[in-house]
Protein backbone atom coordinates (compact mmCIF):
# COMPACT_ATOMS: atom_id res chain seq x y z
CA UNK A 1 0.00 0.00 0.00
CA UNK A 2 1.17 3.28 -1.16
CA UNK A 3 0.83 6.69 0.92
CA UNK A 4 1.06 10.22 -0.80
CA UNK A 5 2.62 13.23 1.65
CA UNK A 6 2.02 16.08 -0.89
CA UNK A 7 3.43 19.21 -0.13
CA UNK A 8 1.47 22.56 -2.36
CA UNK A 9 3.75 25.73 -2.44
CA UNK A 10 2.27 28.33 -4.07
CA UNK A 11 3.54 31.94 -5.79
CA UNK A 12 3.33 34.82 -4.03
CA UNK A 13 2.02 38.84 -5.35
CA UNK A 14 3.15 41.70 -3.29
CA UNK A 15 1.74 45.10 -3.82
CA UNK A 16 3.20 48.11 -3.37
CA UNK A 17 2.23 51.83 -3.20
CA UNK A 18 5.06 54.36 -3.36
CA UNK A 19 4.95 58.15 -3.28
CA UNK A 20 8.51 59.04 -4.09
CA UNK A 21 10.87 62.70 -5.10
CA UNK A 22 12.78 62.69 -8.16
CA UNK A 23 13.90 58.57 -7.94
CA UNK A 24 12.63 55.77 -6.88
CA UNK A 25 14.97 52.63 -6.17
CA UNK A 26 12.93 49.36 -6.09
CA UNK A 27 14.58 45.50 -6.33
CA UNK A 28 17.64 47.45 -7.62
CA UNK A 29 16.46 49.13 -10.46
CA UNK A 30 16.11 53.02 -10.47
CA UNK A 31 12.73 54.55 -11.96
CA UNK A 32 12.38 58.18 -12.35
CA UNK A 33 8.99 58.17 -13.97
CA UNK A 34 5.34 57.81 -12.30
CA UNK A 35 3.99 54.46 -13.57
CA UNK A 36 3.11 50.77 -12.80
CA UNK A 37 5.96 48.28 -12.44
CA UNK A 38 6.41 44.27 -12.23
CA UNK A 39 8.71 41.88 -10.62
CA UNK A 40 8.76 38.27 -11.81
CA UNK A 41 10.94 36.00 -9.27
CA UNK A 42 11.32 32.30 -7.75
CA UNK A 43 9.93 32.77 -3.96
CA UNK A 44 11.77 30.87 -1.67
CA UNK A 45 9.61 27.84 -2.29
CA UNK A 46 10.75 27.80 -6.05
CA UNK A 47 7.47 29.48 -7.33
CA UNK A 48 7.08 31.55 -9.91
CA UNK A 49 6.23 34.95 -8.14
CA UNK A 50 5.02 38.55 -9.18
CA UNK A 51 5.26 41.73 -7.30
CA UNK A 52 3.31 44.99 -9.03
CA UNK A 53 4.71 48.51 -8.05
CA UNK A 54 2.48 51.63 -7.99
CA UNK A 55 4.70 54.37 -8.07
CA UNK A 56 4.10 58.22 -8.37
CA UNK A 57 7.13 60.32 -8.88
CA UNK A 58 6.66 64.22 -7.79
CA UNK A 59 9.53 66.71 -8.35
CA UNK A 60 10.68 69.91 -6.50
CA UNK A 61 9.71 72.78 -7.98
CA UNK A 62 12.34 75.71 -7.30
CA UNK A 63 11.58 79.70 -8.26
CA UNK A 64 13.57 82.70 -8.77
CA UNK A 65 12.97 85.74 -7.42
CA UNK A 66 14.99 89.24 -8.52
CA UNK A 67 14.26 92.23 -6.48
CA UNK A 68 15.58 96.05 -5.94
CA UNK A 69 14.67 97.78 -2.82
CA UNK A 70 16.14 100.83 -0.57
CA UNK A 71 17.15 100.61 2.49
CA UNK A 72 15.61 96.74 3.38
CA UNK A 73 13.34 94.15 2.29
CA UNK A 74 11.28 91.14 3.92
CA UNK A 75 10.73 88.64 2.64
CA UNK A 76 9.34 84.80 3.98
CA UNK A 77 9.66 86.70 7.47
CA UNK A 78 12.76 87.69 7.57
CA UNK A 79 14.54 91.32 6.92
CA UNK A 80 17.35 91.92 4.55
CA UNK A 81 19.28 94.93 4.77
CA UNK A 82 22.23 93.87 2.74
CA UNK A 83 22.28 93.08 -0.89
CA UNK A 84 22.70 89.17 -1.90
CA UNK A 85 21.57 85.92 -2.37
CA UNK A 86 19.53 84.33 0.05
CA UNK A 87 17.41 80.60 -0.17
CA UNK A 88 14.16 79.49 1.05
CA UNK A 89 13.42 75.70 1.54
CA UNK A 90 9.83 74.02 2.60
CA UNK A 91 8.03 71.41 1.52
CA UNK A 92 4.73 71.32 0.11
CA UNK A 93 1.62 69.27 2.19
CA UNK A 94 1.55 66.06 0.28
CA UNK A 95 4.37 65.93 -1.31
CA UNK A 96 7.57 64.54 -0.34
CA UNK A 97 9.41 67.10 -2.25
CA UNK A 98 11.24 70.33 -1.15
CA UNK A 99 11.34 73.37 -3.17
CA UNK A 100 13.72 75.53 -3.26
CA UNK A 101 13.22 79.89 -3.76
CA UNK A 102 15.93 82.12 -4.30
CA UNK A 103 15.54 85.33 -3.77
CA UNK A 104 18.46 87.93 -5.86
CA UNK A 105 18.29 90.93 -3.52
CA UNK A 106 19.82 94.38 -4.54
CA UNK A 107 19.74 96.86 -1.86
CA UNK A 108 20.35 100.81 -2.04
CA UNK A 109 20.14 103.38 0.22
CA UNK A 110 18.35 106.12 0.90
CA UNK A 111 20.44 109.72 1.48
CA UNK A 112 20.32 112.44 3.58
CA UNK A 113 22.23 116.07 3.27
CA UNK A 114 21.98 119.96 4.86
CA UNK A 115 21.51 122.83 2.03
CA UNK A 116 23.47 125.27 3.57
CA UNK A 117 22.03 129.00 2.25
CA UNK A 118 23.17 132.45 2.70
CA UNK A 119 20.56 134.88 1.73
CA UNK A 120 19.04 138.67 1.77
CA UNK A 121 15.92 139.37 3.45
CA UNK A 122 14.11 136.45 1.86
CA UNK A 123 14.94 133.08 -0.35
CA UNK A 124 12.67 130.71 -1.81
CA UNK A 125 13.74 127.25 -1.40
CA UNK A 126 12.83 124.09 -3.41
CA UNK A 127 9.64 123.72 -1.03
CA UNK A 128 8.56 126.32 -3.30
CA UNK A 129 8.12 128.27 0.34
CA UNK A 130 9.87 132.02 0.84
CA UNK A 131 11.63 132.64 3.98
CA UNK A 132 12.22 135.82 5.29
CA UNK A 133 13.90 134.76 8.76
CA UNK A 134 16.92 132.57 9.37
CA UNK A 135 15.72 128.74 10.21
CA UNK A 136 17.37 125.50 10.13
CA UNK A 137 15.39 122.22 9.96
CA UNK A 138 13.06 122.31 7.24
CA UNK A 139 13.13 119.22 5.30
CA UNK A 140 12.32 118.18 1.52
CA UNK A 141 11.95 115.08 -0.06
CA UNK A 142 13.86 114.13 -3.40
CA UNK A 143 15.03 110.81 -4.96
CA UNK A 144 18.43 110.23 -5.74
CA UNK A 145 20.08 107.97 -8.73
CA UNK A 146 18.89 104.79 -6.77
CA UNK A 147 15.32 105.60 -6.89
CA UNK A 148 15.51 106.08 -3.08
CA UNK A 149 14.21 109.04 -1.07
CA UNK A 150 16.93 111.63 -1.14
CA UNK A 151 15.73 113.72 2.32
CA UNK A 152 17.36 117.69 2.33
CA UNK A 153 17.30 119.70 5.53
CA UNK A 154 17.66 123.40 5.11
CA UNK A 155 20.11 125.46 7.04
CA UNK A 156 19.15 128.85 5.88
CA UNK A 157 20.58 132.27 7.61
CA UNK A 158 18.91 135.56 6.18
CA UNK A 159 20.36 138.54 6.07
CA UNK A 160 18.83 141.93 5.65
CA UNK A 161 19.18 145.18 3.68
CA UNK A 162 19.83 148.25 5.46
CA UNK A 163 17.93 150.79 3.54
CA UNK A 164 17.09 153.98 5.41
CA UNK A 165 15.06 156.85 4.26
CA UNK A 166 16.17 160.71 4.69
CA UNK A 167 14.38 163.80 5.25
CA UNK A 168 15.84 167.69 5.19
CA UNK A 169 15.01 171.15 4.39
CA UNK A 170 17.29 173.54 2.95
CA UNK A 171 16.47 177.49 1.58
CA UNK A 172 17.05 178.61 -1.88
CA UNK A 173 20.75 179.50 -2.70
CA UNK A 174 21.87 176.69 -0.61
CA UNK A 175 23.48 173.81 -0.75
CA UNK A 176 23.33 170.71 0.89
CA UNK A 177 25.90 168.03 1.64
CA UNK A 178 24.37 164.64 1.86
CA UNK A 179 26.84 162.77 4.67
CA UNK A 180 26.11 159.21 3.22
CA UNK A 181 27.73 159.71 0.16
CA UNK A 182 29.67 162.92 -0.62
CA UNK A 183 27.28 164.32 -2.77
CA UNK A 184 26.48 168.57 -2.74
CA UNK A 185 22.60 169.20 -3.49
CA UNK A 186 20.85 173.08 -4.25
CA UNK A 187 17.72 170.92 -5.66
CA UNK A 188 14.82 169.80 -4.44
CA UNK A 189 14.14 165.87 -5.17
CA UNK A 190 14.80 162.22 -4.23
CA UNK A 191 17.99 161.49 -4.34
CA UNK A 192 19.30 157.79 -3.69
CA UNK A 193 22.66 156.03 -2.49
CA UNK A 194 23.07 152.34 -3.51
CA UNK A 195 25.58 150.06 -1.70
CA UNK A 196 26.00 146.68 0.17
CA UNK A 197 25.83 145.40 3.77
CA UNK A 198 28.87 144.22 5.48
CA UNK A 199 26.95 140.84 3.95
CA UNK A 200 26.64 141.47 0.92
CA UNK A 201 22.64 142.71 0.72
CA UNK A 202 22.23 145.72 -1.62
CA UNK A 203 20.54 148.83 0.12
CA UNK A 204 19.64 152.02 -0.90
CA UNK A 205 19.20 154.90 1.18
CA UNK A 206 17.05 157.47 -0.29
CA UNK A 207 17.11 161.92 0.64
CA UNK A 208 13.85 163.43 0.69
CA UNK A 209 15.39 167.23 0.28
CA UNK A 210 12.88 169.77 0.07
CA UNK A 211 13.74 173.58 -0.87
CA UNK A 212 12.62 176.42 0.66
CA UNK A 213 12.33 178.94 -2.36
CA UNK A 214 12.24 182.70 -1.21
CA UNK A 215 8.32 183.24 -1.82
CA UNK A 216 7.18 179.77 -0.34
CA UNK A 217 7.23 181.26 3.66
CA UNK A 218 3.46 180.44 3.72
CA UNK A 219 3.14 178.19 7.11
CA UNK A 220 -0.26 177.29 8.69
CA UNK A 221 -1.03 176.13 11.85
CA UNK A 222 -3.15 172.59 12.28
CA UNK A 223 -3.89 171.67 15.89
CA UNK A 224 -5.58 168.77 17.08
CA UNK A 225 -7.31 167.62 20.39
CA UNK A 226 -9.83 165.50 22.07
CA UNK A 227 -13.13 167.42 23.40
CA UNK A 228 -12.53 165.22 26.49
CA UNK A 229 -9.22 164.46 27.31
CA UNK A 230 -10.25 161.84 29.70
CA UNK A 231 -11.00 159.76 27.51
CA UNK A 232 -8.33 160.24 24.50
CA UNK A 233 -6.01 162.62 22.78
CA UNK A 234 -4.34 163.35 19.27
CA UNK A 235 -1.58 163.46 17.50
CA UNK A 236 -0.50 165.94 14.37
CA UNK A 237 2.62 164.47 12.31
CA UNK A 238 4.90 165.99 11.10
CA UNK A 239 4.32 169.21 13.21
CA UNK A 240 2.00 171.52 14.27
CA UNK A 241 3.26 174.46 12.03
CA UNK A 242 3.40 172.56 8.30
CA UNK A 243 4.23 174.36 5.00
CA UNK A 244 1.63 175.17 2.41
CA UNK A 245 0.72 172.26 0.51
CA UNK A 246 2.75 169.65 2.70
CA UNK A 247 0.50 167.32 3.94
CA UNK A 248 -0.26 166.10 7.66
CA UNK A 249 -1.45 163.07 9.11
CA UNK A 250 -4.08 163.57 12.22
CA UNK A 251 -4.82 160.64 14.31
CA UNK A 252 -7.24 160.50 17.05
CA UNK A 253 -6.06 158.00 19.62
CA UNK A 254 -8.75 156.70 22.53
CA UNK A 255 -7.35 155.80 25.86
CA UNK A 256 -8.91 152.37 27.80
CA UNK A 257 -12.51 151.53 27.85
CA UNK A 258 -12.92 154.33 25.74
CA UNK A 259 -13.11 154.66 21.73
CA UNK A 260 -13.31 157.13 18.82
CA UNK A 261 -16.29 158.33 17.79
CA UNK A 262 -15.82 161.28 14.94
CA UNK A 263 -14.47 164.64 14.10
CA UNK A 264 -16.06 167.72 15.01
CA UNK A 265 -16.35 167.61 10.42
CA UNK A 266 -18.38 164.31 10.95
CA UNK A 267 -15.33 162.38 9.54
CA UNK A 268 -15.55 158.99 10.98
CA UNK A 269 -11.88 158.10 9.72
CA UNK A 270 -9.31 158.39 13.11
CA UNK A 271 -6.72 158.65 11.10
CA UNK A 272 -6.87 162.23 8.53
CA UNK A 273 -4.64 162.99 5.91
CA UNK A 274 -4.88 166.57 5.16
CA UNK A 275 -3.24 168.60 2.54
CA UNK A 276 -2.36 172.27 4.40
CA UNK A 277 -4.01 175.46 3.02
CA UNK A 278 -5.15 176.87 6.15
CA UNK A 279 -4.90 176.99 9.75
CA UNK A 280 -7.22 174.20 10.83
CA UNK A 281 -8.18 172.94 13.76
CA UNK A 282 -9.68 169.54 14.54
CA UNK A 283 -11.68 167.72 17.60
CA UNK A 284 -11.79 164.48 18.36
CA UNK A 285 -14.81 162.97 20.15
CA UNK A 286 -15.04 159.78 22.02
CA UNK A 287 -17.03 157.96 24.18
CA UNK A 288 -16.94 155.56 27.10
CA UNK A 289 -17.36 151.45 25.75
CA UNK A 290 -20.01 150.55 28.45
CA UNK A 291 -19.60 146.77 27.29
CA UNK A 292 -16.02 145.86 27.01
CA UNK A 293 -16.85 141.97 26.56
CA UNK A 294 -19.01 143.00 23.58
CA UNK A 295 -17.83 140.96 20.44
CA UNK A 296 -17.99 144.38 18.67
CA UNK A 297 -14.61 145.19 20.78
CA UNK A 298 -11.41 144.61 19.46
CA UNK A 299 -7.96 144.91 20.90
CA UNK A 300 -4.86 144.96 18.81
CA UNK A 301 -1.09 145.70 18.90
CA UNK A 302 1.25 146.17 16.83
CA UNK A 303 5.09 145.64 16.79
CA UNK A 304 8.49 146.56 14.52
CA UNK A 305 11.25 144.13 14.25
CA UNK A 306 13.23 143.47 11.87
CA UNK A 307 12.07 145.04 8.92
CA UNK A 308 7.94 143.73 9.55
CA UNK A 309 5.00 145.32 11.52
CA UNK A 310 3.45 142.41 12.94
CA UNK A 311 0.00 143.21 13.75
CA UNK A 312 -1.66 140.66 16.30
CA UNK A 313 -4.86 140.45 18.26
CA UNK A 314 -7.85 137.69 19.03
CA UNK A 315 -10.38 138.31 16.38
CA UNK A 316 -7.88 139.72 14.08
CA UNK A 317 -8.47 137.23 10.94
CA UNK A 318 -11.43 139.05 8.35
CA UNK A 319 -10.48 142.32 9.37
CA UNK A 320 -8.98 145.26 7.02
CA UNK A 321 -5.54 146.21 7.73
CA UNK A 322 -4.34 149.92 6.61
CA UNK A 323 -0.79 150.91 7.05
CA UNK A 324 -0.13 154.36 6.35
CA UNK A 325 3.14 156.60 6.42
CA UNK A 326 3.44 160.13 7.33
CA UNK A 327 2.68 161.41 3.82
CA UNK A 328 -0.65 159.97 4.03
CA UNK A 329 0.31 157.41 1.76
CA UNK A 330 -1.18 153.84 1.85
CA UNK A 331 1.21 151.39 2.17
CA UNK A 332 -0.39 148.07 3.20
CA UNK A 333 -4.19 147.34 2.43
CA UNK A 334 -5.37 143.82 2.94
CA UNK A 335 -7.34 141.81 5.20
CA UNK A 336 -5.55 139.57 7.60
CA UNK A 337 -6.04 135.61 7.21
CA UNK A 338 -5.72 134.91 10.48
CA UNK A 339 -5.37 136.51 14.25
CA UNK A 340 -1.03 137.50 13.03
CA UNK A 341 -0.40 139.68 9.96
CA UNK A 342 3.22 140.47 9.13
CA UNK A 343 3.53 143.05 6.76
CA UNK A 344 6.86 143.16 4.91
CA UNK A 345 8.51 146.74 5.32
CA UNK A 346 11.99 145.41 4.41
CA UNK A 347 11.65 147.71 1.36
CA UNK A 348 10.02 151.01 2.95
CA UNK A 349 12.29 153.69 4.15
CA UNK A 350 12.56 154.20 8.07
CA UNK A 351 9.99 156.35 9.97
CA UNK A 352 6.66 156.82 11.30
CA UNK A 353 4.03 154.97 10.49
CA UNK A 354 0.07 154.16 11.22
CA UNK A 355 -1.73 150.80 11.40
CA UNK A 356 -5.34 151.27 11.24
CA UNK A 357 -7.66 148.39 11.81
CA UNK A 358 -11.39 148.21 10.21
CA UNK A 359 -12.66 151.34 11.53
CA UNK A 360 -10.53 151.43 15.06
CA UNK A 361 -8.50 153.66 16.19
CA UNK A 362 -4.65 153.77 14.71
CA UNK A 363 -1.58 152.79 16.09
CA UNK A 364 1.42 154.65 15.66
CA UNK A 365 4.84 151.84 14.84
CA UNK A 366 8.50 153.30 14.35
CA UNK A 367 9.98 151.49 11.71
CA UNK A 368 13.90 150.87 12.60
CA UNK A 369 16.74 149.07 10.08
Amino acid sequence: MLHLDLTVNYGTHYVQYQNYCDTFTWHGQQYAESGTYSFDYLNDYGCASSDTLHLTITSGVDTAYYVTACDSYSWNDSLYTESGIYLYDYSVIGSECTNVDTLYLTINHSTAAIDSVTACDSYTWIDGQTYTESTYGQTYTLTNLAGCDSVVTLDLTIHYNSSAAFYDTINEGETYLWSRNGELYTEAGTYFYNYATEHGCASTDTLYLHVIAAHDTNYYVVRGWADDTVMGFVVVHPDTVIAEYDAAIVVAVPHGGYRFLHWNDGDTHSVRVVVVTQDTTFVAFFERVLNIDSPDEFDFSVVSERGHITVEGSGLAGRSVVVYDVQGRIRHRADSPADRLSVDAQQWPSGVYFVQVGRYPARRVVLCR
